[in-house]
Formats: C-alpha cells, structure tokens, sequence
C-alpha cells in the first residue's frame, strides 16, 4: 500500500513500484564512480539499489530524504563512496538519529555527522546567509516544509547559487531538482546547514582567522 501512494504521489517512481515483486534484494551498491567527485552526486531515496530496505519503520523509498541528502553531501565532501544513502541509513538507525513516525532528528545534522568526520553548522534561512555560505562553497542541507517540494517535511540538498536561483538536489525528484528562484522557495525552508569537512574550527563558517590571530598575541 506504501508504494501504492508513492506511486500515486510520485509517477517518477513508477519503474521502482513495478518492480517490487521482481527485486531479488541482493543489492550491490557501487558508487565507486563518485570518489572524490568533482561535483555532488544526485542519489534518489527510491533507487532499486536501496529503496526497499529499511529506515524509520518504512522503506528508505518513502522516509529516507534525510540518509540521501546526507549521503549525497558525505560522497561529496569526503571523496568516500561507502557512505551510500542505505550506509547512512543504517548509521542513523543505529544511533538513533532516525524517529519512528517523526522522521530523521535534525541533531544529526549539528554533531551526530561528527562520527565520519564531517560537520554542519545551524545558518538558520535568511536569503542573504545562505547566499553567503553557497557563494563560499558550503553545499547546504535545507529542510523544507509545505509547499513546492513536500505536502508535509522533507530534506534538500542547495549546491549553489547563481543570478538570484539555487540549484537543488531533491532526493525525491529529478523532475525537481532544478535551479530555483531563491525568492520563491524562501518562505518554505525552515532550518538549514552548512556542511564541511576539515578541521572543525579553522573550517567552520563562523571562522574568523583575523579575531584568533589577536586573541593569541
């Protein structure tokens, strides 16, 4: 019945739903391709490859934006391909970042991501800030509520921005992911992050180089 719905929510997911009786579920997933990739990777939560695993109580098809998102943004940052959306899946099951009938915790984003070496950082949804963390070349993760990308919550991942859009990454949707104006989508986001890898103060956008330099004088 669950992918019923995806179906009738989703027709993009039509060649997943189908196939349903026809999957043997010995999924060998193999990103190698997108080792230290020069771009992020788009992945899709309802790939055959891991969309009708587990995560949150459903299939990863259905609740899994969060681990996609993520994963997209870890492959990309780390240059490491095993952290695919079902690894990260079963990493945040496993420590407790996923909320049955609630969806992925949002911590995960601040200091859960801390166990694979990478961080993120709260910028909150003000256009003018997350213009400037893109324009510095921090993909951002975005929660989004109702409205052009969910009826309800759902993860994106922002890449850039140019000339008053961003670019998106919906794990849901190729159709979606797209360049968006900025000011149309605004009012939908309700929180975002900055991700980066490094080292977690002298990376972090908050880092001032100029304020350390005299503190230490």
């Amino acid at each position: 019945v669950e992918l019923v719905n995806l179906y009738n929510k989703n027709p993009e997911a039509q060649e997943f739903v189908l196939s349903f009786y026809t999957e043997n579920y010995s999924h060998n997933i193999d990103l190698h391709q997108y080792d230290y990739c020069s771009s992020i990777p788009h992945f899709i939560q309802w790939d055959c490859r891991w969309g009708y695993e587990s995560y949150n109580g459903n299939y990863l098809a259905l609740t899994g934006c969060g681990p996609t998102c993520l994963s997209m943004v870890a492959v990309y940052l780390t240059g490491d391909s095993t952290y695919s959306p079902l690894w990260m899946a079963n990493f945040l099951d496993e420590h407790g970042y996923a909320i049955e009938n609630v969806g992925t915790a949002w911590s995960i984003f601040d200091d859960g991501v801390q166990c694979i070496d990478l961080y993120g950082y709260n910028i909150g949804t003000q256009k003018d800030t997350i213009i400037s963390y893109l324009m510095s070349g921090y993909p951002v993760i975005c929660s989004m509520g109702p409205g052009d990308f969910t009826d309800d919550g759902h993860f994106v991942v922002i890449t850039g921005y140019n000339d008053g859009c961003v670019s998106i990454l919906d794990p849901n949707s190729n159709i979606r992911s797209k360049d968006w104006k900025l000011e149309d989508i605004n009012d939908q986001m309700v929180s975002c992050w900055a991700m980066y890898v490094g080292n977690q103060i002298t990376d972090s956008p908050d880092y001032c180089e100029e304020n350390v330099s005299e503190s230490v004088v």
